[in-house]
């Protein structure tokens, strides 16, 4: 294939830029008229992502992770970029009052994670889960239920089966005992 375009040294220069970029978007007084929806999905923030992840798996510092979720002003965004942080780097967030704090958590990360799926899959459906995945568990939780209710049923017609059973042997022997007292009489 050939060596890459850039050097790693390069490119993490680039991906620091980037990072500082993002971050000065905070302070910036122009921050209300940028379009989030846009930013989420801007190849700077995708350098500046890309640099927090490599500069924590490398220090363990998770400040620069919190700095970038502050950037964004919509709670909406805040959370899908904390969760995705959370899964990739296996670690716990805590938001309170505007801070954003990440602790490791003692599950693994998910190193084939991508940012980009990730944010594509947010934009289209937002913090819900996809209609086909909740669709697909409803009818895993339908058929559980179905099949415990059906087996269920069958043991309860199978028991009333015996019940009629017993009841008319029983009436049939009171029937033939009241005849025969009858009769005796």
């Amino acid at each position: 294939m050939g060596e890459p375009l850039f050097s790693k040294a390069v490119e993490l220069e680039y991906q620091k830029k980037c990072y500082s970029q993002c971050v000065s978007i905070k302070r910036n007084a122009l921050r209300a008229l940028l379009d989030q929806r846009r930013l989420l999905s801007s190849d700077l923030l995708y350098q500046a992502v890309n640099y927090a992840v490599s500069h924590c798996e490398l220090h363990r510092d998770s400040t620069l992770l919190g700095t970038l979720v502050e950037v964004f002003d919509e709670r909406d965004y805040q959370l899908f970029l904390a969760y995705w942080f959370s899964e990739r780097l296996g670690m716990k967030c805590s938001m309170d009052k505007g801070s954003v704090r990440f602790n490791p958590s003692g599950q693994p990360a998910t190193r084939d994670l991508q940012f980009k799926a990730g944010v594509a899959e947010f934009l289209k459906y937002g913090l819900k889960r996809r209609q086909s995945d909740v669709q697909k568990a409803e009818k895993k939780n339908c058929s559980r239920r179905e099949s415990l209710c059906s087996t269920l049923g069958r043991v309860f017609l199978v028991a009333m089966a015996q019940v009629r059973k017993l009841i008319r042997k029983y009436c049939v022997k009171r029937l033939a005992w009241n005849t025969l007292a009858v009769s005796v009489r």
